[in-house]
């Protein structure tokens, strides 16, 4: 395990975020900046001997004239000194007042350190690593690199930058999602794939950054003029650059993720047209692919994990292979863990029901569950793999066909699937929580449906979408009465879901025997609905529901409503005479004159949606008392239930009292409070 000592305390940095802007600026020059890149000097031994193979892979000749016109971009190696200056060079920039601590060399065996000073030279070399004078410095090691079909052993050297990565403000550049990714290869049937050697290094690190990046080596202390590999925000930098320079070909047809650029297209001319493009840029601003790991113009291919083809996408081999030699019986919670995430990585392919078979394997991580490992857990790992080794092939996704939705619940699960011409594009698994899988059958197949819409809104908004359930009850969602949570949210568009969540509280154990002693007073008793009980603690007022009744006469003091305050604990009401007209901070300086000057600020409020509660002023009121808030639904005020019945009786006396003037009812007030 590695460990390192706590960060030492420095005065904050005047150092600002890095801007990754458009558009592109190369107006600073750096001290060593040396002149251009001499690509004449540059060897192309491999691509010669690359061609030839293309040429025997039968690759079409407009793809190989493409190749041959900008050979210059496929370069034996990258050229030695600085990169070109770029569009962002990487800045990292350390919480304030942080700093990492100086490490120690780590021990090394003859074997790693011969390959330590080999690739300590050849930094040097090419001019991408210079002498350090820093008051930290991270450490190294040496890890094996794959094997490359030679059989003879290569290490690389790696810098563990654990610490320093822990103190970094990354740059917010975000990466595009894998699935967006796969989403957009519809209708393709050419794919080339662009690999740039050694692609961190050809960003630049920014002079008055580079001092973090100092490692140490038994050979001295060195730091990064390049941007070096194991850094946070590096592949942000990197993704914000190649943006940069590609981006009047980003979209259809041109995909970057870091240094893996796709391009795909439905015919070869267009596909001969891009590369072109893309080439073109390469050459322009000087990055270098690496011309044995690029895959040109194929009908399949593999990206990001995932087999892509004209016939959908499919998981990689690799990663089968991999999931295929865990265990079967797996010894801890971590495991249990880290063999989920391998799956999950490919649960797309699996089918429907995978989260009914993954469930064994997910209790098992719950907090409050015992780890104990039994038969239903193997069982459960032997079925993932079996079904990931017979998995579905998924079709590409064309909006401009349309769309069919299956899907099904069960007590623990719901699943959905999105085809298309018969063929699915994608799954869906999920297991339901402990509320929802109390839900009846009809509401659960109609939380099947609510998911699986949701999860794939930007694709059934684009076109037509036929939806098959296994209740028929549910093609007429649309005249359903908003009798029911769950329904009424999605059948009537009006409808909002509560803001508060109901929770429930457990009376007294002897509550029904209690209720039972007075049969008689229940046999005269109207047969009222249970209002819904708000859950507080046993304090008076520190649960407070409130409501307006207004339009009533004017009184001579010019109130013309009354403020109602309700205690859930004592069911104690105070009715205050108020002016329809009261703005947000008119009722906030009565409720203080009434309710917090006598019983402090309460923790909650429960009301209806009326302007005046939705306020600035009253989120201002809740953010700095931390008071929360409850709002009942739309066109539903039984969630404040109290006080409409507060507000009924009240009105009953209201008609029952007030005969002869009208205008008095303000001063009976307080004896209706009383009563």
């Amino acid at each position: 395990m590695l460990r390192y000592r706590r960060a030492r305390q420095f005065p904050s940095s005047t150092e600002s975020p890095p801007s990754l802007r458009y558009p592109i600026d190369r107006s600073t020059k750096d001290y060593d900046e040396p002149s251009p890149r001499p690509i004449a000097k540059l060897e192309y031994t491999q691509f010669d001997q690359r061609m030839q193979s293309e040429r025997k892979r039968d690759t079409p000749v407009e793809i190989l004239e493409v190749l041959q016109t900008h050979r210059a971009a496929f370069a034996d190696s990258l050229p030695t000194g600085l990169t070109p200056k770029r569009a962002h060079d990487h800045r990292i920039l350390l919480a304030p007042g942080t700093l990492p601590t100086k490490s120690t060399i780590y021990r090394m065996t003859p074997d790693q350190l011969f390959y330590h000073k080999q690739e300590i030279a050849k930094l040097l070399a090419n001019g991408w690593i210079g002498p350090a004078y820093s008051p930290i410095c991270a450490p190294t090691i040496m890890v094996d690199k794959r094997d490359d079909g030679s059989g003879e052993r290569k290490m690389r050297m790696v810098v563990n930058y654990q610490e320093l990565n822990a103190l970094t403000i990354a740059p917010n550049f975000p990466l595009p999602p894998i699935q967006m990714i796969l989403e957009m290869l519809g209708g393709a049937q050419y794919f080339c794939t662009l690999d740039l050697e050694a692609g961190f290094h050809q960003i630049r690190m920014a002079q008055e950054y580079r001092w973090k990046t100092a490692f140490r080596s038994v050979m001295g202390p060195f730091e990064y003029k390049v941007m070096p590999f194991g850094l946070n925000g590096a592949p942000a930098t990197f993704q914000a650059n190649i943006n940069a320079y590609l981006q009047p070909l980003l979209g259809p047809g041109v995909i970057a993720y870091l240094d893996d650029v796709l391009i795909y297209s439905p015919d070869l001319p267009s596909h001969c047209t891009l590369l072109r493009h893309v080439l073109g840029i390469f050459f322009q601003y000087q990055f270098y692919p690496k011309f044995s790991k690029c895959k040109l113009t194929r009908r399949e291919l593999t990206y990001l994990g995932y087999n892509v083809s004209a016939d959908g996408i499919k998981p990689a081999k690799d990663k089968i292979g991999a999931i295929q030699v865990w265990p079967e019986v797996l010894m801890n919670e971590t495991q249990v863990r880290q063999f989920l995430g391998a799956v999950n990585y490919c649960r797309m392919f699996m089918g429907p029901g995978y989260a009914e078979v993954a469930r064994p394997l997910v209790d098992l991580t719950r907090k409050d569950v015992h780890f104990q490992w039994t038969d239903p857990h193997t069982q459960a790992v032997r079925k993932l793999k079996q079904r990931l080794i017979d998995y579905t092939t998924l079709q590409v996704p064309e909006t401009s066909q349309p769309f069919a939705l299956y899907t099904d619940a069960s007590g623990y699960a719901i699943g959905a699937v999105l085809e298309q011409a018969g063929k699915p594009i994608e799954f869906h698994n999920q297991a339901t929580n402990s509320a929802q899988q109390k839900y009846s059958i009809y509401d659960q197949d109609l939380l099947a449906l609510i998911t699986a819409l949701g999860k794939w809104s930007h694709l059934v908004r684009a076109a037509k979408v036929t939806t098959y359930t296994n209740h028929q009850a549910l093609t007429h969602l649309q005249q359903l009465k908003a009798s029911r949570p769950l329904r009424g949210r999605i059948a009537n568009p009006e409808t909002a879901p509560p803001a508060a969540e109901p929770q429930a509280t457990t009376g007294p154990p002897n509550l029904l025997d209690w209720v039972a002693g007075y049969s008689n007073c229940s046999a005269f008793r109207d047969p009222y609905h249970f209002a819904v009980q708000q859950a507080g603690e046993a304090i008076q007022w520190s649960h407070v529901s409130l409501d307006f009744i207004t339009d009533l006469p004017l009184t001579t003091c010019g109130h013309d409503s009354i403020l109602v305050l309700v205690d859930s604990l004592s069911k104690m009401a105070h009715f205050d005479p108020a002016k329809k007209s009261f703005s947000a901070a008119g009722t906030v300086e009565l409720l203080a004159d009434r309710l917090i000057c006598y019983y402090g600020f309460p923790e909650a409020l429960i009301s209806d949606r009326d302007p005046r509660f939705r306020s600035d002023l009253w989120c201002q009121l809740r953010t700095r008392f931390n008071i929360k808030r409850a709002m009942s639904s739309f066109y539903h005020p039984q969630t404040d239930a109290q006080t409409e019945r507060v507000n009924r009786t009240l009105e009953q006396m209201l008609r029952t009292y007030i005969q002869a003037d009208e205008r008095e009812w303000e001063s009976l007030l307080p004896a209706w409070e009383l009563a």
